[in-house]
Order: structure tokens, then C-alpha cells, then sequence
């Protein structure tokens, strides 16, 4: 029986090895089957995914810049930060680029101001002293009319690059202080009704009804505790090589930037904000011009702007958009050639793929309420100032803040004056909405 049994644990091991023999070959012939570059697929995708969640997280949840200190021979990593979010990369845009000198404080307190204008307005305070006796005894009828001339002159339509800087206007200001609804609280609780006559969303872009649910969405509070001590506002230009018609080589003094000037001017020296503009090109960084990219250079330049001003509340990326060179989007508002502008949101959501999860914003629904409140706010004191909002499938880097807007202010068919102008009656918008009189304007608190 011993002997049996001998025998039988001998033939067990001689099979065990025999199996272990056919499954290293086996394991070898996949080996060679699937080569090193397959091998490598399959191992960077499963760490690339655990890696996505982890990155998606930090963005997307705090304020701290990602580093990479890793040796990465395949450029995996890489290749992942430059993917995800579409705002971060291995290589450190800012720490090479972000720099003050870009940053413009417009202090109420103060009145620091941009220097240009700053040169403007002692310029124009110069030639005022500097009239003679004879010219301030004109008579008033001639006055009135050298003023109606000089109003009545048609805007420059001079090319890009050959045009001459435009100067600021240097009044006050003009506001309307009537507000007359242009819906009823029931039409824009209709869904279908709210979304054909105040959006425009392309095919690509997937946009539900709880999205636009105006009762909720007029239920958010925009407004913030005005604190002229600490900005609370920081208006930046993703795309800061936009133009207009009568725009010169001088891009910041004649171009987006220089609008964006204007209204951190005016939101300071007539409401009071205490306002950074940034002032930093994006789109065209070493000579290398690149739209692609500058969502993802201004991203880590405004986050670390937010990190340095912890008080920032609002933040504006305030465009010019791009049309057909037939159209130019102008109307009047008291009595100036003006922009129109445009409100756009970002839902990071696809009528294909649904949610895009790299591109999540936690944010949405206060973006939504953000623009909503000031096309409402527009539509009752300027109704022809502003197109419908626009609504696409991308992030735009507006999770960022609960009061993050992105601005599409006229096209590069209008001039620089309408541009300015324009400005007036934004900051005039961003100001109700802030100051909470929007939501009393349309009856959602009491005056």
C-alpha cells in the first residue's frame, strides 16, 4: 500500500511540473505577443487612471500647483497633466512667466490707476489750464457745436496694426437707473421658454432642464460684502492678443486689454471695487502664438493670483469674439456707438460623451446663476446691449470661483471706442448683480 502510494505522489510531481513548465512557455509566448509597447499601454493605463483621479481631485479642490517629481521615462506623466483639465503642465508656466509687473491694482482708496490712462487724463487736465482767455469767451451756441461734430465723426475703420490708439473717454460715466423686466417670473420658469429666448447652445454642448432652472438659479446669492481694503475683483484676458479694427502694434493699449482697463477703472472709480487686472498675454507667449494652449497658461497664473489674494471674490475673462466680417455688433446706449456683448458659461458636459469628468466644474450651477442674473439685470436697462447667452461643452476655467464669468465684449469688427464704451454699461451690470439689486429688481427680496 506504501509502495502504491509511492508511486502515486512520483507521477503527481512529474505532472505539477509538466504544468509548470507549459505555463512559462505560455507566459513567455504572451510576453512575446504582446511586446514592450503593449506592455506598456496596459501598465501606464492602469496607473494613469488611479493618477487622473488624484490630479482631477487636487485641481479641481484647492488652490495648490502640482508637482511632479518623478522619474518618467515614457513622458506618461506628462502627457497626463497636459491632458487633464486642460491646466497643468510638467513645466511651470508661471513660475517662469507670472510676474506683478502684469498686475494692474485699481484701489479706490487710492485711485491707483492704469498708467496710461493716468497719462491720458493729466494730459487733458494740461490743455484744459492751458486754454487761452479769447477761447473760454466763445460764445456757447459755437461750443455746442464743435461738440456735436466731434460726437457725430464715424468710428476709425482702419486694419489691424494700422490703426491709432483711440483715447479713453475720461467723463463719468453714464448708468440707467430704470429697470423695466423684459419676463415674468412664469415665462422663465418655463424651461423650454427661458432657453430659446435667452441661450444659444450648440449641438455639441449638452444642456438639461435641471441646469436652467430659473427659480433656483435666481435663488443664489451673487451679491458680496463690498470690502474696498482687499481686492475683491480680478479681470484677466485668456486671449489677450484680440484686436479690433483700429488696433496698433501696441495690443495692450489698443486692443482686449486695454477694455479691460477701462472697466476695472470704472468699476473702482465709480462703484468702489478695489480690482487686479491682469494685464498678461496668454495666447502669444515667446513670440509663439498659440490659443490652444492659453487656457491652460492663464489657469495656473489666476490660480496663483488667488492664491496670493485670498479675498478675490469675482473673477472676469473678459474676450472679444470672433465673427463674420460682414457683422459688427453695435448699438447705442445714451447716445454712444457701443459693443454688444455676450455672457457665455461652460457646462463640461458633451451631447455625445455626457459629463465630462476631467473637466468637472463644482461650480456650475452659481456660473449659471452669475451670467443669468446679469442677462436679466441687461435686458431690463439696456435691452439691446447684449446678445444671448452662450452656453458650450467646455470648462473655460470657470471652476474656479462661484462668481466666475467669461465675457465675450464686441468682435474684431468693432473699434476700440465701442469697445470703451461698452464698458460703461457692463460695469453698470456687474455692479447691481454684485450689490444684490438685481434680485431686487426682479422681486426676489425686498428693497
Amino acid at each position: 500500500m506504501q509502495k502504491n502510494m509511492g508511486s502515486f505522489d512520483r507521477k503527481g510531481n512529474k505532472f505539477r511540473f509538466i504544468l509548470y513548465i507549459l505555463m512559462a512557455v505560455l507566459l513567455i509566448r504572451i510576453i512575446i505577443w504582446l511586446e514592450p509597447v503593449q506592455l506598456k499601454k496596459i501598465m501606464s493605463s492602469a496607473v494613469s487612471k488611479k493618477a487622473e483621479e488624484f490630479v482631477v481631485y487636487v485641481m479641481q479642490n484647492s488652490n495648490v500647483k502640482v508637482a511632479y517629481a518623478m522619474e518618467d521615462n515614457s513622458d506618461a506623466v506628462e502627457k497626463l497633466a497636459k491632458s487633464i483639465n486642460h491646466s497643468s503642465s510638467v513645466y511651470s508656466y508661471v513660475e517662469n512667466n507670472y510676474s506683478a509687473q502684469d498686475l494692474v491694482i485699481y484701489d479706490p482708496n487710492t485711485y491707483q490707476t492704469n498708467p496710461v490712462m493716468l497719462a491720458e487724463n493729466k494730459k487733458q487736465e494740461g490743455e484744459e489750464e492751458g486754454s487761452s482767455v479769447e477761447d473760454s469767451q466763445e460764445t456757447e451756441d459755437s461750443s455746442e457745436g464743435a461738440a456735436e461734430t466731434t460726437s457725430e465723426q464715424p468710428p476709425q475703420e482702419d486694419v489691424e496694426g494700422e490703426g491709432t490708439t483711440v483715447e479713453p473717454s475720461t467723463g463719468a460715466p453714464q448708468t440707467q437707473e430704470i429697470f423695466s423686466p423684459m419676463f415674468s417670473m412664469e415665462q422663465l420658469k418655463d424651461y423650454n421658454f427661458l432657453r430659446s429666448n435667452l441661450y444659444i447652445v450648440p449641438e455639441r454642448a449638452s444642456v438639461l432642464p435641471t441646469d436652467l432652472n430659473a427659480e433656483e438659479l435666481l435663488s443664489m446669492d451673487m451679491s458680496i460684502v463690498k470690502d474696498a481694503s482687499v481686492p475683491q475683483i480680478l479681470i484677466y484676458h485668456t486671449h489677450g492678443s484680440e484686436g479690433f479694427t483700429n488696433s496698433t502694434e501696441d495690443i495692450k493699449g489698443t486692443g482686449i486689454i486695454a477694455a479691460g482697463s477701462r472697466l476695472a477703472e470704472i468699476l473702482s472709480s465709480v462703484y468702489g471695487y478695489n480690482v487686479i487686472h491682469c494685464t498678461e498675454i496668454f495666447d502669444n507667449v515667446n513670440g509663439v502664438f498659440d490659443r490652444s494652449k492659453a487656457y491652460d497658461y492663464s489657469r495656473e497664473t489666476v490660480q496663483q493670483i488667488l492664491t496670493d489674494n485670498p479675498s478675490i471674490q469675482v473673477i472676469i475673462d473678459l474676450h472679444r469674439d470672433g465673427v463674420n466680417e460682414n457683422t459688427h455688433l453695435v448699438t447705442d446706449v445714451n447716445g454712444k456707438p457701443t459693443s454688444k456683448i455676450m455672457f457665455f458659461n461652460g457646462v463640461s458636459r458633451s451631447s455625445a460623451k455626457g459629463d465630462i469628468g476631467y473637466l468637472y466644474n463644482r461650480h456650475r450651477s452659481e456660473n449659471l446663476s452669475f451670467s443669468l442674473q446679469a442677462k436679466l439685470e441687461a435686458l431690463g436697462k439696456y435691452p439691446e446691449f447684449t446678445r444671448k447667452n452662450y452656453i458650450d461643452a467646455y470648462q473655460y476655467n470657470l471652476d474656479l470661483l462661484p462668481r466666475a464669468m467669461l465675457i465675450e465684449a464686441g468682435a474684431q469688427t468693432n473699434s476700440l471706442e465701442e469697445e470703451l464704451n461698452a464698458m460703461e454699461p457692463l460695469a453698470d451690470i456687474l455692479d447691481s448683480v454684485l450689490s444684490g439689486k438685481s434680485r431686487e429688481h426682479l422681486g426676489l427680496v425686498p428693497n
